[in-house]
C-alpha cells in the first residue's frame, strides 16, 4: 500500500469498513477500506506500546529517586514535553509517544525527578544525573530535533 492516502479518502474507507463489520457490505469489494482499518490498528497498537515504555520509565524513575506518581496523563500539549500539575499528576505530551525510547526515558526521568526538586536548580541537574548520566545528550537531542514534533 504505497499509494497516500488524503484524509478524505482514509475517512470514506473507514465508513465503508464500518459497513462491511456490520454485515451491510460485502468485504471482497473493498480491500483498501480493510488495509486502512489495519494500518490505523497498527499505529494504535504502537502507540500503546509506546505509552506502557513511558509508564514503565517513570515507575523505575520513580523507585529510584522514592517518590510515588499519582497519575500519568498523554495529552496534546502545544510546546511541552511534559510537566507536573499541583495535585502530582504527570503530563506527557502526545508527540513524545513518537520520539526515540532513549528521549522517551529522558522525559519520563525528567518529570519524575521535578516530583523531588520542582524547579531547574542545580540541586535538580544533580539529581537528574544521578539517575541519568547522560541526560545532556538526551537533552539536546530534544531540542535539535524539537521541529520534528512540534509545528
Amino acid at each position: 500500500m504505497s499509494e497516500k492516502l488524503t484524509f478524505e479518502q482514509l475517512k470514506n474507507h473507514l465508513w465503508a469498513a464500518a459497513d462491511i463489520l456490520r454485515g451491510s457490505l460485502d468485504a471482497s469489494e473493498f480491500r483498501q477500506p480493510i488495509m486502512s482499518l489495519l494500518f490505523l490498528k497498527r499505529i494504535n497498537d504502537q502507540f500503546e506500546e509506546r505509552a506502557e515504555k513511558l509508564e514503565k520509565s517513570v515507575k523505575k524513575y520513580s523507585k529510584k529517586i522514592g517518590v510515588e506518581t499519582i497519575k500519568i496523563s498523554i495529552k496534546n500539549q502545544r510546546n511541552r514535553w511534559g510537566s507536573l500539575s499541583k495535585k502530582g499528576t504527570l503530563n506527557f505530551n502526545q508527540n513524545l509517544i513518537r520520539a526515540p525510547s532513549k528521549i522517551i526515558d529522558y522525559v519520563a526521568a525528567h518529570e519524575v525527578c521535578h516530583m523531588k526538586i520542582p524547579n531547574h536548580s542545580r540541586e535538580y541537574w544533580r539529581l537528574l544525573e544521578s539517575v541519568m548520566p547522560d541526560y545532556k545528550e538526551r537533552k539536546d537531542w530534544l531540542r535539535v530535533n524539537r521541529t520534528l514534533f512540534f509545528d
